[in-house]
């Protein structure tokens, strides 16, 4: 079995990452962007609760309840329950964050390139089954929340947030590594 097919939602969401600028290039509508994120968002949250039901639908071994993918990931019940979470999460904000922006306010694309990022790596956390996947995973969602709580440049409150929030990040990344790397070696 090509078991690329289980990285459809993940798929999907590279893709939309990828489209958005594009379309900032190719359009000025601004409300294509929450378009095309909202429906990459519910695509792949339909994407992942098919394959959750309908296991028979990408040829899974009827027998097995867990599917590791090259030894670094893991598709299995809780994987597909964390993934919907996630998807549910990031499809909520998107849809609310349309009416929160208004129409000519500038970097809207950026906003739903780190969104889609960030739902992206808690996706690769999800399924993950290494501690390397984790960890890449893990700083995909937090390198794109960074530039999500200082999105507000103008802001003072939002910029402090942000650098403390990277200042944080930092030293807990810095941890991380060291923790895994001292307890797998």
């Amino acid at each position: 079995m090509d078991s690329t097919i289980l990285f459809l939602p993940e798929l999907i969401l590279i893709a939309s990452i990828l489209a958005v600028p594009a379309i900032y290039i190719a359009t000025n509508s601004t409300k294509s962007y929450s378009i095309c994120s909202n429906i990459s968002l519910a695509v792949s949250l339909l994407v992942v609760i098919l394959f959750w039901y309908s296991p028979d639908s990408v040829s899974f071994d009827k027998s097995s309840s867990s599917y590791v993918i090259y030894d670094h990931f893991v598709i299995n019940d809780f994987s597909q329950l964390f993934k919907v979470i996630f998807l549910l999460s990031a499809l909520a904000v998107s849809i609310i964050s349309s009416s929160y922006f208004k129409e000519d306010e500038p970097h809207q694309a950026e906003y739903y390139v780190l969104l889609l990022s960030s739902a992206l790596g808690m996706l690769i956390t999800a399924s993950a089954n290494d501690f390397l996947t984790i960890f890449v995973g893990i700083e995909l969602s937090a390198f794109s929340s960074y530039g999500l709580v200082a999105f507000r440049k103008t802001d003072d409150k939002s910029t402090e947030a942000g650098a403390k929030y990277l200042l944080i990040g930092a030293f807990s990344s810095a941890l991380t590594l060291y923790g895994i790397s001292f307890f797998t070696l």
